[in-house]
């Protein structure tokens, strides 16, 4: 069931990059955390749990960051960071395992990259929060959620493609237009 939910939830965060409005995509990717809360809950991986719990939160801060001015506030990036690494180390101690070092690495390479204002750096540090996501769900045999972040990665990298190439064209449209 476990990871049948986490399939779930990973399918809801695909869903969210569809949508063109931060908004929708910030509170279908919440409602995703939610579901990937629970579906670790299952797995017995409390500690993992409480990272997706707080990445709830924080996609309410930020969905509500349009209308709230204490929702815009630059602090919300290092509180997350710290609160997803204390919530983490404290449900499962100090791991002694490389890879189970990697959620909190993730997620916290996740929530800088939403920080980020250029889309191209943004898509660059998302790329590898996903790829160690995807390292740790090797790691401890995560199926179920597997398959979706091997597709975030490819959605990342060809996000990631289409901005250089259109980067690359405007700036040769600027370019001819000058020597016009």
């Amino acid at each position: 069931m476990g990871q049948a939910l986490g399939f779930v939830g990973i399918a809801v965060i695909l869903w969210s990059h569809w949508s063109r409005h931060r908004r929708t995509t910030v509170v279908r990717n919440a409602v995703a955390s939610v579901i990937l809360c629970a579906s670790y809950l299952l797995l017995g991986m409390p500690g993992t749990a409480a990272i997706p719990a707080l990445a709830a939160v924080r996609g309410w801060v930020v969905a509500r960051s349009d209308e709230a001015s204490w929702a815009r506030s630059h602090w919300w990036t290092p509180a997350f960071v710290t609160a997803i690494w204390i919530a983490y180390l404290s449900l499962n101690g100090i791991p002694t395992w490389w890879a189970a070092w990697l959620p909190i690495l993730g997620s916290g390479l996740v929530i800088v990259a939403l920080s980020l204002r250029d889309v191209l750096h943004v898509k660059v540090v998302m790329f590898f929060g996903v790829a160690t996501w995807v390292t740790y769900e090797v790691a401890f045999g995560l199926w179920g959620v597997l398959g979706g972040e091997i597709i975030g990665l490819g959605l990342i990298a060809t996000a990631f493609m289409m901005i250089v190439r259109q980067r690359r064209a405007l700036a040769e449209v600027a370019r001819s237009s000058v020597k016009v």
